[in-house]
């Protein structure tokens, strides 16, 4: 290393008055840094022990160079007197310039927020503890991106975050009182979706490892953990599970380039902010919202814990509990709605000699086929879940799993175009056997609107979902007189003039099918009962219509 180098550290650390802080940068001919992480954990012994230890800093570079990144801007703040957060030295620009090329990983439906742009670089600055809610608010407000300097405070980052949420709050349109329910719901989707692209704009810097497989030509892909004091441990297993293959998206290869030719200055300055100049080919790093990793470490509790599932059924005068747990992945809804699996228990099978087959059409987490399937053991032999979602898919095959149900069930991933089997048929005739079946359970996305993610997905119909669904369900029925059709459905997209009453009537008889009977039961969610009402402020009316919101299941068969 230079002894420009050496000579830096040893000043800042005769300022901070640090005697075997002193020792440790005085052996030279050793790695500095290396040596500094030592040193930092606070005694000479752990230097020495270190000085021998240096063959082993090729696998330990990752937590080296956190520590050593976050020593060295603590020491640049806690000279710098009445900061503003965003540091002007000519290192600082130059990591900003290189964090700005970082790829961006965000709650997106289409795996990446920045899909067609990955070579542009983000309108972005550093901020840190330093940083003032008012300034990173109006910096916001401008367009720009808010990264989050390393060696910062995780908890300041978040605190940062839930400072920010009044701060740039959209500014509410102005309505009259004959505004409709229609328009008002579509202010509030606006409302809510600017307000959640603004917090979307604070970033946590994340290494991503790659790791080939033993004897294998494959990867597997691990989240370290960031390089943020008090970050938690478990961000590992957070952000590996949540984004998943999405990760393999990421150029391990690829040089960050921070638009500056001149390579031949300071070492300190030319590295890639975290890295050491040597590049590990096999840590790549990203950028990703803080908002978007609070989703996820709660997505990881419903995983680790589980929600257990416990519909009531009666039978022969009494009562009998059915109860299972299910676990949510990040990326599928939530069934924490489920007073319409009561609604499911309800109705018979339809009548068979012998076993029948069941599909469950959108299976999310798997929670209604896992139902009917433990309800009916005796009666259902075979299972289909289909869904578009590849988070889904592998959610479903987890319960599926855990329960002991997954050699029964055949899990199937669709297109919007064919949401019933893998291969989209033009023909309806040439349709194979094995895809048809007894019974067709769906529970769809229930309130016509555009989606942006995959979770939106399972509440907006944005593809025409509903109509493509039952026209698609008859080509699917295996026998014209006792297959059935079960759809679940809100009355919400009504209640809120967003689809004409009639509409479902005649798309259920334009797609050759027929009512049976209809099964109704009230939502027991808050918002159903009435108390968020206060929380949604000037869209008081929608949460009043949410009262008269009622849950349906139409049993069809075909005509």
């Amino acid at each position: 290393r230079s002894n420009t180098r050496i000579f830096s550290f040893q000043m800042i650390a005769a300022t901070i008055r640090r005697p075997w802080l002193r020792a440790a940068t005085s052996w030279r001919g050793h790695d500095t840094q290396q040596l500094l992480v030592a040193a930092l954990e606070g005694s000479c012994r752990a230097a020495k022990r270190s000085r021998a230890a240096c063959t082993s800093f090729q696998q330990e570079r990752q937590c080296a160079s956190q520590l050593m990144v976050q020593w060295w801007d603590e020491a640049q703040f806690s000279a710098k007197k009445g900061g503003k957060g965003v540091s002007n030295t000519q290192s600082n620009e130059k990591q900003e310039r290189v964090l700005k090329c970082f790829p961006l990983l965000s709650n997106h439906e289409m795996d990446t927020a920045r899909k067609d742009q990955q070579d542009a670089p983000l309108d972005a600055i550093l901020v840190d503890d330093t940083t003032k809610a008012n300034t990173a608010a109006r910096q916001i407000q401008k367009g720009k991106y808010l990264i989050y300097r390393a060696g910062a405070d995780y908890y300041n980052a978040r605190q940062l975050l839930t400072a920010l949420k009044s701060r740039v709050m959209p500014t509410l349109p102005k309505r009259s009182a004959q505004t409709s329910l229609a328009q008002l719901w579509q202010e509030q989707r606006e409302w809510t979706r600017q307000h959640a692209q603004k917090l979307n704009k604070v970033l946590l810097q994340v290494p991503i490892k790659r790791i080939q497989v033993k004897n294998k030509a494959i990867y597997q892909y691990i989240a370290l953990t960031p390089p943020y004091r008090r970050a938690p441990d478990h961000f590992t297993n957070v952000v590996s599970e949540s984004l998943g293959s999405r990760l393999e998206q990421l150029d391990f290869d690829k040089e960050p380039n921070d638009g500056d030719t001149d390579s031949s200055s300071d070492p300190v300055q030319s590295s890639p902010p975290n890295q050491p100049q040597d590049k590990d080919k096999n840590i790549a790093w990203c950028l990703i919202p803080l908002r978007d990793l609070l989703g996820m470490v709660g997505a990881h509790e419903w995983r680790k814990k589980g929600l257990w599932i416990e519909p009531q059924t009666t039978s022969s005068s009494k009562t009998k509990s059915i109860g299972f747990p299910i676990y949510p992945h990040y990326g599928v809804f939530v069934p924490t709605r489920r007073e319409y699996l009561d609604l499911l228990l309800q109705l018979p099978l339809p009548p068979s000699k012998g076993p029948i087959s069941i599909m469950d059409v959108g299976t999310g987490t798997g929670v209604i086929a896992a139902l009917l399937m433990q309800h009916h053991k005796d009666r259902i032999g075979h299972a289909i879940a289909t869904d578009i979602n590849p988070q889904a898919i592998a959610c479903a095959q987890d319960n599926f799993q855990r329960l002991g149900l997954s050699h029964k069930v055949h899990l199937v991933q669709t297109t919007d175009a064919n949401m019933f089997a893998a291969d989209s048929h033009d023909d309806t005739t040439d349709i194979r056997n094995e895809d048809k079946v007894d019974l067709i359970v769906c529970n769809p996305a229930w309130i016509p609107g555009s989606a942006d993610s995959w979770m939106d997905r399972a509440v907006y119909d944005s593809h025409d979902f509903l109509a493509t669904f039952l026209e698609q369900a008859q080509h699917y029925l295996k026998d014209r007189e006792t297959s059935q059709v079960w759809l679940i459905l809100s009355n919400m997209a009504e209640i809120l003039e967003l689809r004409p009453a009639h509409e479902l009537e005649d798309l259920i008889e334009a797609s050759n099918l027929q009512v049976v009977q209809v099964l109704e039961t009230q939502p027991r969610h808050p918002r159903a009962r009435g108390q968020k009402k206060k929380a949604l402020g000037e869209f008081e009316r929608i949460a009043s219509a949410r009262e008269a919101e009622i849950t349906r299941l139409y049993q069809l068969r075909l005509r």
